[in-house]
């Protein structure tokens, strides 16, 4: 059997509703992406890259499809001023679910074929967490609250179809998701009471990609703060400092540990691939940072800031901003 994931819904008759939501795509810059797919976009074009939802490719397309919108809403046995085409981009890193489109069906008749999720000028908060990734989901939903019945959807909110999207960057495996600093953890740590991050590592060798044996605590305020305006420059700047004091603590662990080591020996973990990002998969520029690694790892460090995009006007916008 296959791996394909298949969507029940507990109401009769959403079935047409559902499989129409299969047949949409995303363009994504260039990059064409059908539902359930993961596309990863470089770490430097990632929260600027263009991205649309499609639900036709031509006038004689988008009939069909709002023919078949309108005729899978009768047989759920609903009205189009019931139902409602909406759009979010949520990620887990910031916690954050934005809506970015929505779409009554009572004005089926102008639906577009196209719609813009994300452009250089109108940038979703959630998807501007290149670390994490984000989840793009288009949804046929009830838009308003209905009388009660047996086997059919009737709450605000519920959704009828769902295709869901992930966008990823060159870099969200070499990710992480902090976890709250709260003032018990200080005291279960035996941190300062002023501490306001604090990254541990149980062995640097074997940190798997999904973060397992290392944990990045942060003060439980400042992360909520962050998920309030993850867009500002001195946000973006601090976000950046957590990624790269996390990895520098990860490198500066792993240069004590692997004197006697061989690069075989860090195959599939997280440091095998932050090397990889360092070197652009060249495996020969892969060796050379693994020996700088055990040799000069400070000069490693300062390699990790190539791989946050606008770090420097960042730095310069938070200085201006300052001294306004």
């Amino acid at each position: 059997m296959g791996n394909e994931e298949i969507v029940v819904r507990p109401f009769a008759g959403t079935e047409s509703l559902q499989s129409l939501l299969s047949e949409c795509h995303l363009f994504i810059g260039k990059q064409l992406a059908k539902p359930g797919s993961r596309t990863t976009i470089d770490i430097r074009d990632y929260g600027s890259t263009p991205i649309s939802l499609n639900f036709a490719s031509d006038s004689n397309g988008l009939k069909t499809f709002t023919d078949s919108l309108e005729r899978g809403v009768a047989e759920s046995e609903l009205k189009l001023d019931e139902v409602a085409l909406v759009v979010t981009i949520s990620t887990p890193r910031l916690k954050t679910v934005d809506i970015v489109w929505e779409f009554e069906l009572k004005q089926l008749g102008k639906l577009p074929r196209s719609v813009q999720l994300v452009t250089t000028s109108s940038k979703s908060e959630s998807a501007q967490a290149p670390f994490g990734g984000c989840s793009i989901d288009a949804y046929i939903l009830i838009s308003r609250e209905l009388e009660k019945q047996s086997l059919r959807p009737w709450r605000r909110g519920t959704w009828l179809g769902r295709a869901r999207f992930e966008i990823d960057s060159n870099l969200t495996d070499v990710g992480f998701l902090p976890t709250p600093l709260r003032d018990e953890d200080r005291r279960r740590l035996g941190l300062n009471k002023s501490t306001v991050y604090y990254v541990s590592i149980e062995n640097a060798l074997e940190v798997g990609l999904n973060g397992n044996s290392l944990e990045l605590f942060v003060d439980d305020g400042l992360l909520a703060r962050l998920a309030k305006s993850p867009l500002t420059a001195a946000s973006r700047l601090i976000q950046a400092q957590l990624f790269l004091d996390t990895m520098a603590a990860l490198i500066y662990q792993a240069s004590a540990e692997a004197q006697d080591a061989v690069i075989s020996d860090i195959e599939g973990t997280l440091l095998d691939r932050l090397l990889e990002r360092l070197s652009g998969s060249n495996r020969g520029s892969r060796q050379y940072l693994f020996e700088i690694l055990k040799t000069r790892p400070a000069l490693l460090v300062s390699h990790l800031q190539g791989l946050v995009t606008d770090l420097r006007s960042d730095i310069f916008d938070v200085l201006i901003e300052g001294t306004s």
